[in-house]
Order: structure tokens, then sequence, then C-alpha cells
């Protein structure tokens, strides 16, 4: 039967105005809501007609999570090549829901890549925006990534028992650690923003984000994961780097759901596996923790609820007592026959259920956010 076609941005607009709190809570003016999202494959494979309100419906979540910078992963590299538009259609559509904020996407690394609101995050870092510097670029397990002043600002280089060398997540070549269907390495991908400062100045500021999509493999098992997981100090900043003058975020798609193993667990109420992991990056980073709570879910299916994302920072960049969250909450997402009208039943035919329309007309995972301040 025909359904009413009511697009997934609209809705969640619709939503808000009529006060049901559908926007994440404020920002505090000394914060930076830094957040992670995983847009499922964007700029590949999208139906053409579908590619815009793909983008609003991906754009109307970011918007109203208020979050300042977005790590993304699951990024063509098609959009560095031949379809650059996706990209700038992001920036644009985000640009005129909330003008003014000067939307920015960095180059796209291997699927990865962040958003900013430029104008804005220069202010928060006490410059001009044309003083905001940002760099991206591929983690390589050996050397330092980044020119001074970030060796100062992370202690890159202390951390393992040979300075020079992290763990490689090119795995050796291991078929696992490659994104399904392709012979490509998924690779972690860093960034550093800084306020163009010397590090010696007392108004020195940085953010250092490492965002990772980590092996799934089939049926969810993977020892790879597992072994990537137990190396996820290599992509810490070294210990003791001062959280005054560094913002640090690891984020992204872990899996980590798959790897816990156990029903109704996750990397934080795990005990074992969650305990080892974090004992692991202590050991060369100390002082950091999971951002997301027990239970925390991540993806958008109605009735299979999995954690995949994490959010990894500094106990004294986080406000004490604070989370990370989910946006939008799952309560709040379209249900029943909400999400078939997000669909819409023409749409529908093309997929093999309402779960596989919909993650391809939005993603198949909710956006995540933590907020986070530098220390007095």
């Amino acid at each position: 039967s025909n359904t009413v076609h009511v697009p997934f941005h609209q809705f969640l607009a619709r939503q808000g105005h009529l006060g049901q709190g559908y926007k994440a809570s404020n920002v505090g003016k000394l914060q930076l809501r830094l957040a992670s999202f995983n847009i499922k494959a964007y700029g590949a494979g999208t139906v053409e007609s579908l590619v815009e309100e793909r983008t609003r419906n991906l754009a109307q979540v970011i918007y109203q999570s208020r979050s300042m910078i977005v790590a993304l992963q699951e990024i063509s590299k098609k959009i560095d090549k031949e379809n650059i538009a996706h990209k700038a259609l992001l920036c644009r559509v985000l640009e005129e829901r909330d003008p003014g904020c000067g939307w920015t996407c960095t180059e796209v690394v291997e699927e990865h890549a962040m958003l900013y609101q430029r104008n804005h995050l220069a202010e928060f870092m006490g410059c001009e925006p044309a003083d905001l510097q940002v760099k991206s670029r591929q983690y390589q397990h050996t050397g330092v990534p980044f020119p001074e002043p970030f060796e100062a600002a992370t202690n890159w280089s202390r951390v393992g028992a040979d300075p020079s060398k992290r763990y490689d997540y090119n795995m050796q070549g291991a078929s696992a650690a490659h994104a399904p269907g392709t012979n490509r390495v998924r690779l972690p991908a860093l960034f550093f923003v800084t306020n163009k400062k010397p590090y010696s100045a007392p108004e020195f500021r940085s953010i250092f984000v490492c965002s990772v999509h980590l092996v799934f493999a089939g049926g969810g098992k993977s020892d790879t994961r597992d072994e990537q997981l137990m190396h996820l100090g290599s992509l810490m900043p070294g210990p003791g780097y001062d959280c005054a003058k560094c913002l640090y975020a690891l984020v992204g798609d872990m899996n980590s759901d798959a790897s816990v193993g156990e029903k109704g667990k996750d990397l934080a109420s795990s005990g074992g596996f969650g305990d080892k992991v974090m004992a692991a990056i202590d050991k060369v980073s100390p002082g950091h923790r999971l951002g997301l709570p027990e239970g925390a879910v991540t993806n958008v299916a109605e009735d299979d609820p999995k954690r995949y994302d994490e959010v990894i920072v500094h106990c004294e960049a986080i406000t004490k007592n604070r989370h990370a969250q989910v946006y939008p909450k799952r309560g709040n997402m379209p249900q029943g026959k909400k999400r078939l009208e997000a669909v819409g039943s023409v749409r529908l035919k093309k997929y093999q259920n309402v779960h596989q329309a919909f993650s391809n007309v939005f993603t198949d995972h909710l956006l995540v956010f933590v907020d986070l301040a530098f220390q007095e």
C-alpha cells in the first residue's frame, strides 16, 4: 500500500518544533562538543535521487546534536575524486541550517574525514578563523605524524618501549584487516587542530582526534579486531600530555559489541575484556576512560540493539560524572509506521526490508558526542 513519505530530517525538525526535546542539550561556553558518526558508505553507491535527501537526514542529526567537530567514518574516496559535490553538499546543507558557522570538511583520509565549524571552533581556540590550522593524515606506526607543535602537545614519541615504533594497524597484510570486499586496509586517521600559537605561549591550544573503524568480519567474531582493541594505546598521546593545552579523543566504529560477545554487555560493562582494553591503554597513556556509559546503544535497528561505537577521552577533559551521549536517543527515532514513512513505500520495494531501506537513506549508526573542556 502507498505510504505518505515524511523524510527523516523533516520528522526530526517537526518533533523539535513541538518541543519534545529532540534537540540535544546546550553546550557550555567553555566546552567543545565533539562527535563521532559512521555515515555508511556516504558517496558510494547511493542512488542519485537519494543523495540530497540522505545528506539532509545526516545534516539534521549533526545540526540538532549541536556538535562543533564531527569525526566521520565510512566515507567513499570517490568524494575526493569524482564526487567532491557530496562533501560540499553536506557542508552547504549544514550552513543553511546554522548560518555563520563556517562548516568545513577536511580531505578524506582512507574512509575518514572531520567536519567542523571553522568560525565557532576558532573562537573556542582563541584565534581568528584564518589562524585556525587543521591537519589530517593517515596513521602510521613509525615516526611522528605532524610537525611541531604536535610532538610538544601530545608527547607522541613517548609511547612504547621503542619511542619510534607503535602498533602496525596494517596487521602485516592480514586479510581480516581489510574492509569487506576490498584490498584496502582500514587504517585510523589522525586530525590535529591548533590556534597557530607557539606551544610555549600560555594561550596555545590544540585538539587531537583519532578516528577508527575496526574489523567486523563474518559472523562478528574476529581475533584481528580483538588484537586491534588491545593495541588502542598506540593511538593515544604519550603519558603526561597537558590537558590544559591539548584535548584528545579516540572515537569511531570499533564494533566493540562483537568482541565483548556477551548478550546485554558492552565494553563498559563486560568486566573482563573491557577492563583489559582500558588497562592496556592506561599502561602507555594513563588517565583515560570510556565516554559512553554502560548500556548505551549506537545502532539504529529497532529490534537488535548493538553498541558499535566508542569514545575514549582523558578524565581531566570531561566534566566529572558526565558521559558521552548517543544522539538521537533511540526512543526518539521513528519507530514502526513512522520509520516506514521515513523510507516511503515506493522506495521500500528496492530493498529487502525497512531497516535496510532506512539505513540507505540515513545510516545504520547513531551519532555519539562528548563535551570536553581544557583543564583550567
